[in-house]
Formats: structure tokens, C-alpha cells, sequence
């Protein structure tokens, strides 16, 4: 599924979060826009960017960003194959090794995972993925794990990682879901690279309300790198699907939207355990007590 629109604004760098949130109130309910900020070169703005599957109609996106310097493109076709091929590099992530196809793999210790971007997100380079990597691998070493989720898997990247790293310790397939369909054929594809198929259960799934995820949860470890704003909407979901003393991993947050999603846990009632900083991202990592 490729995207039809891409919406750009134009804006101080202190009203991005807000445009986003305008931007993503944009899409269809069953669908998230791919959102993107980031610094203009010698330009004090931002440039706010979504790619949204279905257009919205003009009139919605004219009222909804009244006053800001907009424009609205078709989306450009992309060969994301290629594009994934040209810019991903070899990523090492504590234990983790991580390689494309045309890559050679790597020799010695740890976990080898071989992806392919393809549609979809997910490489290991992105720091929010980073993140992510290294709090499964910390985790791994200590915790055991009978029951674990990646909840918006993109490449299944994370899902690779968790099957990889709790072999020794889950009872049944590790469950990875996605709202796009695309990205779980992608991310069934990069299971196979990695003889991990019978390992992993993929689903096309929206959040949480799933009858599959349900049945095979709760959970003792949840992976969940999105965007901040979901992850608050997401927050009493997640805990609910969590076993006590489970742990939840959450990225795809900035630095700047830490607290506000360090707050949304904690009123749920979830111990903050630890964070991980890589570049302008956090990482987090909370525990159901009750």
C-alpha cells in the first residue's frame, strides 16, 4: 500500500507537535499518516511532513491549517527496495548484529538479523529503533519472557530481535502486529530470511483490539516503537495487556514528549524503570506493579 498524499508545513519549530497532532486528526480513524519533523537548513523553521494513504478532502486540510504555510503534493513513487538497499548500513545494538541482504554476515558471538526494509519501517538505524534494541537486549539477560509482543512491527525488526534473544525462555509464539498490511508481509518475509517463521505470529491489527492478541496475552514484555501521542492514547490498553510485573518498552518519542508520556504511565500506574537517549529520541521502559 503506498501512500497518495503528502501534506508539508512550514512552521516555528515550538508548534511541530501540534501540527502533527492537526496533521494526524487528517487520516481516516482507521488509518495513521507517516509523520515526520525535522530542521530546515539555514532556516530557523521546521519542515512537518505526512504521507497519508487516502487523501483527505481539501476543504478538511485547508480549515485545519488556516494561517500556516502549507502546500500539498501527490506522493512521489519511491522504489523503497532500492532506497532501503542505498542507505542501510550494518548496525550494531548491544548483542544484536543487524544486515541487509547484500551485506555478508557478520561472524562471532550474539544475534545475527538479517532485514530487509522493503515498505516498510524499520532497518535498525533509526534511533527509536536503536532504543528498542538495546532494551531487549538488557532485558534478556535477566528477565524471563513466556509471553512477548512487538505492537507495530513495521519490518518485524523488533519481533526478530525478541524471538532471537528469548528462545531459551518463551512458552509460545512471539506475537507481532501492524496496522498495515503491507509491513507484515515485509516483516513475515525478513522471519523467513531468518528461520525464525515458526517462531513468530504475525497479524494486521489496529492497537490492542484484537481478538487473537488478546487471547494470547497478557504479556511479559511488550515492544511498542510508534509515535508519543499514540502511546499516551494506548496507555491503560497496554497495561491491561500486560502480566504483573510485565514491562513495556516505548520509542518513537522525542526527547521533548518524554515527560508527557512518562506521566500518561506513571497515572496508569506503571514503574518507571529506565530510558535510553540516542540522538533527539527516547526510549523508555516501564513495569505493571498491579
Amino acid at each position: 500500500m503506498s501512500a497518495s498524499c503528502q501534506v508539508r508545513v512550514i512552521v516555528d519549530r515550538d508548534l511541530t507537535d501540534r501540527i502533527e497532532e492537526i496533521l494526524a486528526g487528517l487520516a481516516p480513524p482507521d488509518e495513521v499518516p507517516s509523520l515526520s519533523s525535522f530542521e530546515i537548513p539555514d532556516d530557523p523553521r521546521w519542515q512537518v511532513d505526512a504521507f497519508f494513504m487516502t487523501t483527505p478532502p481539501k476543504g478538511s486540510i485547508e480549515k485545519a491549517l488556516a494561517g500556516h504555510d502549507f502546500a500539498v503534493y501527490p506522493a512521489p513513487e519511491i522504489d523503497w527496495v532500492e532506497q532501503s538497499l542505498i542507505h542501510h548500513q550494518r548496525v550494531e545494538a548491544g548483542r544484536f548484529h543487524i544486515y541487509g541482504s547484500h551485506h555478508e554476515q557478520p561472524h562471532g558471538g550474539g544475534f545475527n538479523i538479517k532485514v530487509d526494509a522493503g515498505m516498510a519501517f524499520g532497518t535498525g538505524q533509526h534511533e527509536t529503533t536503536l532504543g528498542c534494541l538495546l532494551a531487549i537486549d538488557d532485558i534478556a539477560k535477566y528477565k524471563p519472557v513466556r509471553k512477548a509482543l512487538d505492537l507495530g512491527c513495521g519490518t518485524g525488526i523488533l519481533a526478530l530481535a525478541l524471538a532471537k534473544s528469548l528462545s531459551s525462555t518463551v512458552s509460545q509464539k512471539i506475537m507481532a502486529s501492524d496496522i498495515d498490511p503491507v509491513a507484515v508481509d515485509v516483516a513475515r518475509d525478513n522471519a523467513g530470511f531468518n528461520h525464525l517463521t515458526d517462531q513468530l505470529h504475525f497479524r494486521v491489527a489496529m492497537g490492542l483490539h484484537d481478538t487473537v492478541l488478546s487471547q494470547q496475552g497478557p504479556y511479559d514484555l511488550i515492544v511498542a516503537n510508534i509515535l508519543a501521542r499514540p502511546l499516551c492514547t494506548m496507555a491503560t490498553d497496554i497495561k491491561q495487556a500486560l502480566n504483573i510485573g510485565g514491562m513495556v518498552v516505548l520509542s518513537g518519542l522525542l526527547t521533548k514528549q518524554e515527560q508527557m508520556v512518562r506521566q500518561t504511565y506513571k497515572n496508569r500506574g506503571l514503574a518507571f524503570r529506565r530510558r535510553y537517549v540516542i540522538g533527539e529520541w527516547s526510549t523508555l521502559v516501564f513495569q505493571r506493579k498491579a
